[in-house]
């Protein structure tokens, strides 16, 4: 996911391609669940927090539609939406 929606940044002497937000997003949303250091957990949500109001809402679908998801890894990115406060519903999934 991470790799299959990238944006390029362009510098002075060569570009990179970095996950889009809303990639990024949704797998944030699935490993903080998985994470046993509640720190490092406690830090992806907070990613999350703070990625959640610029992300387009169609983008996000799109990608969390993009990935064949078990009913657990669903169940995970649920539970961290409602961490987050985030409307579980908004991902289509």
């Amino acid at each position: 996911m991470l790799l299959n929606f990238t944006e390029r940044v362009d510098t002075d002497d060569f570009y990179i391609h970095i996950p889009i937000p809303e990639a990024f997003f949704v797998h944030k949303l699935i490993i903080a669940n998985r994470r046993t250091d509640s720190s490092k957990r406690g830090k992806d949500l907070s990613q999350c927090r703070s990625l959640s109001g610029i992300l387009d809402a169609q983008i996000l679908q799109d990608i969390a539609n993009s990935e064949k998801l078990g009913p657990r890894t669903k169940k995970q990115i649920q539970t961290s939406c409602e961490r987050i406060d985030f409307p579980y519903e908004q991902l289509g999934i």
